[in-house]
């Protein structure tokens, strides 16, 4: 059956809203035809070009001589565990908001990490709602 996952595999796609000026949008649907791809599969092609792409995109070389995908190393399915990734490959890459939960980690590691210095990450998601309550309690003192 061609399109249907097969039984026991998992593919999940995210709805993401877009907009173009006509040119552009005409552009991509004679690009899907060309291509024998839907307008939505143009896209996400597009987008995988350019997050590969080695000075623009996501490659960096993280000491290593050939350059790696930077979702390669960061992306996780659990929030914390991304949050984490992500502020130790590349904290300038955070949100604020993620920049004051990477903050509130750091300043309470005496609870949140390990004897061996690795993170706690079966407390860190079980705590996760209260972190990012209490980050968010802190911008928003700062703001007031």
């Amino acid at each position: 059956m061609a399109g249907r996952a097969k039984k026991g595999t998992r593919t999940t796609r995210e709805s993401l809203t877009l907009r173009f000026d006509p040119k552009t949008r005409r552009g991509l649907e004679i690009l899907a035809r060309k291509q024998h791809r839907t307008v939505s599969a143009v896209v996400e092609w597009a987008v995988g070009a350019a997050l590969h792409h080695k000075t623009e995109g996501l490659m960096f070389n993280f000491g290593n001589p050939e350059p790696e995908m930077l979702m390669d190393k960061v992306w996780d399915v659990s929030e914390p565990d991304h949050l984490i990734k992500l502020a130790e490959a590349c904290p300038d890459l955070l949100s604020y908001d993620e920049a004051w939960i990477w903050k509130v980690l750091k300043e309470s590691s005496n609870q949140t990490k390990n004897s061996d210095g690795s993170w706690n990450m079966v407390l860190i998601r079980k705590d996760w709602d209260l972190i990012k309550e209490y980050a968010a309690k802190r911008t928003v003192n700062l703001k007031g």
